[in-house]
């Protein structure tokens, strides 16, 4: 499932093709996305991202499968 740039948001949850989950927590002025990560079977969130260097929205995208958190 393709996912578009105006699907993410600050606040949702991704899931990557290796199962792992994202949840958006900045979208920078400068279009970077910075996140917490977490295994699927639900450990406590941790910083994913580099804070220094988070990735751009085309990367954070393309390691994305799916969305599963709310849309808003």
């Amino acid at each position: 499932m393709a996912i578009n740039a105006s699907d993410v948001k600050v606040g949702r949850v991704f899931i990557t093709v290796t199962n792992q989950e994202r949840k958006v927590t900045e979208i920078t002025a400068d279009g970077r996305v910075k996140y917490d990560a977490r295994s699927a079977n639900g450990a406590s969130w941790s910083p994913g991202s580099t804070l220094s260097n988070p990735p751009t929205m085309e990367k954070f995208i393309e390691a994305c499968d799916r969305a599963v958190g709310p849309s808003a």
